[in-house]
């Protein structure tokens, strides 16, 4: 479970404090609890990386999945130089769809594109 704790005093200005916890029971013989036990981790900073992340995320989205004519053709490979983005732009530059090359080798790809323009 996640707790989202307002901090107060000389804390207040830094903000909530974002802990996740767990909880369990101690029992007796006759199974009726006879304690409890919280343990938490204070995940604040991680969940601001996380936010920013995610924000980062929605904004590389609305760039690169834009079917504008403005924006730039762009495509990303992985380590291995499969391709894993190729925009609209990207469609037009080489007459091939983003179906038909993500997961495939971008090298090969735009050696072929540059080979096609260097023809065309």
């Amino acid at each position: 479970m996640e707790i989202k704790l307002r901090t107060f005093g000389s804390q207040k200005d830094k903000g909530a404090v974002i802990l996740i916890v767990n909880a369990c029971s101690s029992r007796d013989v006759t199974e009726n609890v006879v304690g409890v036990c919280f343990v938490g981790q204070d995940v604040t900073g991680q969940k601001l990386v996380f936010d920013k992340f995610t924000r980062i995320q929605g904004d590389y989205k609305a760039i690169v999945q834009n079917p504008n004519p403005l924006i730039p053709p762009i495509f990303g490979s992985d380590e291995y130089g499969y391709c894993l983005e190729w925009n609209a732009s990207m469609d037009k530059l080489t007459g091939w769809k983003r179906e038909e090359v993500l997961f495939t080798t971008c090298l090969i790809l735009m050696q072929c594109t540059l080979f096609q323009c260097c023809l065309g």
